[in-house]
C-alpha cells in the first residue's frame, strides 16, 4: 500500500547568502599609519582601507611588535594599538585600532586587518571625505583574494 500524499503547509526559514556584502568596500588605498608602541613608533603603508577596516602588510621579523605570539593561537585575545593615520599632508587622525586577524601573506609578509574602536565623528567624516576623493580618483577595488 502506498503512503498517502501530504502537501507541506509550513514555509521555509529564508536562506542566508552564501556571501555578506559589505556596507563599505575595501579600496587599495596606500596612506601612512604610524603606531605608538613601548619606546618607539612603527611606521607601515596601508594596503587596503574602508570605513570600517584598515589592512596592512607587514614584515615578518616585525609582526611580534603588532601581534604577539600568543595571538596567532587565541583568537579571543583582544589587542589594541594607538595608532596616527595620515589622510593627506596636512590631516592626520589620532585612532585606536583592534587586530581583527594575522595571516601570512609571503614568506616575508603577513596581512594584518585592523577594526576602528570608536572613533570620532568628526573624524569619522575626514575619513569619508579622503575615501570618496580616492574613489572620484578612480581608487580601484581591493581583491577578494587577499
Amino acid at each position: 500500500m502506498s503512503q498517502p500524499m501530504t502537501l507541506d503547509t509550513q514555509t521555509q526559514p529564508a536562506r542566508t547568502p552564501r556571501f555578506i556584502r559589505k556596507r563599505y568596500p575595501l579600496l587599495s588605498l596606500s596612506l601612512p599609519v604610524t603606531f605608538k608602541l613601548e619606546g618607539d613608533n612603527f611606521r607601515l603603508e596601508t594596503a587596503e582601507i574602508s570605513h570600517e577596516e584598515v589592512r596592512v602588510n607587514c614584515p615578518a621579523a616585525q609582526i611580534p611588535r603588532l601581534v604577539p605570539r600568543t595571538a596567532h593561537h587565541r583568537p579571543d585575545e583582544k589587542i589594541l594599538h594607538q595608532v596616527f593615520l595620515e589622510l593627506d599632508g596636512k590631516e592626520t587622525l589620532a585612532l585606536q585600532l583592534q587586530v581583527a586577524f594575522c595571516r601570512r601573506y609571503s614568506q616575508k609578509e603577513f596581512k594584518v586587518g585592523f577594526r576602528f574602536c570608536d572613533i570620532p565623528e568628526s573624524d569619522q567624516r575626514k575619513l569619508q571625505r579622503r575615501l570618496e576623493k580616492a574613489l572620484s580618483n578612480q581608487a580601484k577595488p581591493a581583491s577578494m583574494l587577499n
